[in-house]
């Protein structure tokens, strides 16, 4: 069970703001600062920041009037905006506070609107007026991280997270990462069902199983629709359902507005930037961004294209040394495009304008997140698609071209090496991808922060014990009773911010890698499933520790990461069927199913002890290799280059006949759990009655219960006429019965 930190003491402030001493502007900036943080009624104070930093820390916080006030305004915001809420229906009904006092998030969320919103200071990082300014963050709360990395420990959050704990993460930290602790409990628990298929799998049909892929591919599909519909109770529970639409989302300071238009929705005037011009920035970012894509494939391309010519043609001197080379690239330059990529990113998008935060973080996210792709899956894709259909062409071909080449010729003596095609490079790039990239992953996330923090306090404790002063100490002038908090906050504004989209991007790269490609590697899903269970506890541990707490948001959904999730499903509908046609070893059907699935399980193992590097069995893996359709059409009669080029056109074809059944079965998919798992729920209940009474409410606060009041009826004599019809027409009497009866009797 977590604590209940939610009672602050006197000490403690909402939010600390960095300021840079050492800027030009330092003076100006932190006069316009503390200046727009009283105009909007907010306390401030401000102490030195830690020794040689040259940083100022300014302490703000506002009262609980103040914090009342902000809520009410708000919820009648919401009401009016459409968003759903927990709270009375009826607007008059005021929230009393003291039965329901706002949780630690709701203050920290609206403080933060005081502070960086546009009808607040409207202090934005690193912007004019406030270049000055480098962070904006709310101090952690150390009683709550403890007992929360504490509650890690139990046994009944081993597969979940219980409710009440989910809920006092959303109430300290907001809805944002509770959302995201939720997903990725989800999307852990549901790995159980695909790890459990590939571990049978791998021990009795091998890689390139249709069965496992129909599996993969169906569970990818009800995993989305399942969360789909989970993060839509979730909105409601927690009364953030529409709080993404444009009439309900947070404005953006950064928005500039270019020229006035009347607003429809709520009378006036107000600040517009035209559709047109921001679709033309929009359209003008993609061949920015074309660039560092083509760029980043065609390094990737190059890394690749050595590694092979190194590590499996390439015999002569320095082959040690030579194959590192590649590593080392990959690692150290890749990097670097993928963050100028980004930059360019975050450039591009604010060039875009946009004027709500959901909208610029969509645009910016996707942008950011194609270009991970690109490294995530560009080395399983020319592996797939390049290297082992291809590669008994392009590799001669490439030989021939250093030969031709000028300057030394060491190819002759040196690439003389046979060349073969390692038809289990796709297994073990992927092994490699699913294991040991994450783990140094979850070692640069959590362990490298942590023990480098640890040396320096134990480096910096040393020094003062040894009676070394440092030339600027500023707690030297903290008073006793606040010396500790202060240590404490200076050591938070030296971390990282954190956001969630690296760990959302982690997460979707996971689930590309088990959806996209796990047909070749059936034990993938083993590994996403083991690497989850400690990336819980390690973004725990991260957020509470290796990084600044961050303000909270209010979202109701994971907003483009479920679209880049849909789109990697719809994808793996046709990397299976196409790898799976390439691929699959034709075991001879002569032979007794017990001798078949022998032969599965030695395969599977030789391939397993070649993947951890235990010893080469290349020599076991010609043999189902030789089986397979692309292994075939390099020894067919004709042209190697045009079988092997029918064969992979052949395969993709038949992926996009795989993609529109996938299409199909996600619309009869989401109909059955929409009809199954929503439309029953207390959830959709609640929705509909807001909105039916809400009308309800309306029409009786007007007396309209039973039509227009009675004094308000128009006052009409039944002798008038009506529609152009007398009233004689009325007094004719009922012809239909002469019709029925006449009828009767010609039959009779």
């Amino acid at each position: 069970m977590l604590g209940n930190t939610s009672n602050s003491t006197a000490i403690q402030a909402d939010y600390c703001i960095v300021l840079d001493a050492s800027h030009a502007s330092a003076a100006k900036c932190y006069q316009t600062v503390v200046s727009s943080l009283q105009r909007v009624g907010l306390e401030v104070t401000s102490r030195p920041g830690s020794a040689k930093s040259h940083e100022i820390l300014i302490f703000v916080r506002a009262s609980q009037a103040k914090i009342y006030k902000a809520l009410e305004a708000e919820r009648i915001d919401d009401w009016k905006n459409g968003v759903f809420s927990t709270r009375p229906d009826d607007p008059r009904e005021r929230r009393e506070f003291a039965q329901e006092p706002p949780s630690t998030s709701e203050r920290l969320r609206i403080v933060y609107e005081m502070i960086n919103g546009v009808q607040g200071a409207g202090i934005v990082v690193k912007q004019a007026p406030f270049e000055a300014v480098m962070a904006i963050f709310p101090p952690h709360d150390p009683a709550f991280n403890k007992n929360w990395l504490e509650s890690w420990t139990k046994k009944d959050t081993i597969w979940s997270i219980p409710e009440d704990q989910l809920i006092k993460i959303k109430n300290h930290f907001g809805e944002a990462i509770a959302l995201y602790f939720e997903f990725l409990r989800f999307y852990f628990s549901s790995l159980v069902i695909p790890a459990s298929v590939g571990l049978v799998t791998w021990f009795s049909l091998g890689t390139y199983s249709i069965v496992y892929s129909f599996i993969v591919v169906t569970w990818s599909l009800l995993m989305i629709e399942g969360w789909r519909i989970r993060e839509r109770m979730l909105a409601v529970q927690w009364g953030t359902y529409n709080v993404s639409s444009s009439a309900a989302s947070r404005e953006r300071p950064q928005f500039r507005p270019t020229e006035k238009a009347p607003d429809r929705v709520h009378g006036g005037m107000k600040g517009i930037f035209p559709w047109y011009l921001r679709d033309l920035r929009v359209l003008s970012s993609v061949p920015v961004l074309l660039v560092v894509a083509s760029a980043l494939v065609a390094l990737i391309a190059l890394i690749f294209t050595s590694e092979v010519l190194i590590n499996e043609v390439y015999d002569g001197k320095g082959k040690t040394f030579l194959s590192l080379l590649p590593t080392m690239g990959f690692a150290g330059v890749v990097p670097q495009v993928v963050a100028l990529g980004h930059q360019a990113a975050i450039k591009l998008t604010e060039y875009e304008n946009h004027k709500t935060v959901p909208v610029f973080e969509r645009s910016l996210i996707l942008k950011m997140f194609a270009l991970n792709a690109i490294v995530a899956f560009g080395t399983l894709s020319l592996t797939a698609y390049a290297y082992i259909p291809f590669g008994t062409v392009l590799i001669p071909d490439i030989l021939s071209f250093i030969h031709r080449s000028p300057g030394p010729n060491v190819t002759s003596s040196a690439m003389t090496r046979g060349f073969s095609i390692n038809s289990e490079r796709l297994t073990n790039t992927l092994f490699a991808l699913s294991t040991t990239t994450q783990i140094i992953g979850f070692v640069n996330e959590v362990v490298v922060p942590f023990a480098m923090r640890f040396v320096s306090t134990k480096v910096n404790d040393r020094r003062e014990s040894k009676g070394e002063k440092r030339s600027t100490d500023a707690a030297q002038n903290d008073e006793s009773q606040e010396k500790e908090y202060l240590e404490r906050i200076r050591k938070e504004a030296s971390l990282p911010e954190y956001s969630t989209f690296l760990d959302y991007a982690e997460m979707v790269q996971q689930f590309g890698y088990v959806c996209l490609w796990s047909v070749a590697w059936p034990l993938c899903p083993v590994a996403a499933l083991v690497n989850n269970f400690f990336e819980l506890r390690g973004d725990a541990f991260k957020i509470c520790i290796n990084q600044r707490r961050t303000a909270p948001k209010r979202v109701e959904s994971i907003g483009p990461w479920l679209d880049l999730l849909g789109a990697l499903t719809w994808i793996a509908a046709i990397t299976n069927a196409s790898l799976i046609y390439m691929f699959q070893p034709r075991t001879s059907s002569a032979l007794p199913v017990y001798a078949q699935l022998s032969h599965k399980l030695a395969h599977g193992l030789n391939v397993t002890a070649n993947a951890l590097n235990m010893t080469d069995v290349r020599s076991s893996q010609v043999e189902p290799f030789r089986t397979t359709r692309i292994h075939q059409a390099t020894v067919a009669p004709g042209s190697s280059y045009y079988n092997i080029r029918t064969t992979v056109f052949t395969a993709l074809l038949l992926g996009l006949a795989s993609e529109r059944i996938y299409q199909a079965l996600r619309a009869l998919t989401r109909h059955i759990m929409e009809e199954l798992f929503w439309k029953q729920t207390p959830e959709a209940a609640a929705l509909a009655k807001s909105e039916y009474k809400l009308k309800d409410q309306y029409v009786s606060a007007m007396g309209l219960e039973n039509g227009q009041p009675e004094e308000e009826q128009p006052k009409r004599s039944f002798n008038e006429p009506a529609y152009g019809l007398s009233e004689a027409f009325w007094q004719r009497g009922d012809l239909g019965l002469q019709v029925l009866e006449s009828s009767k009797s010609k039959t009779a």
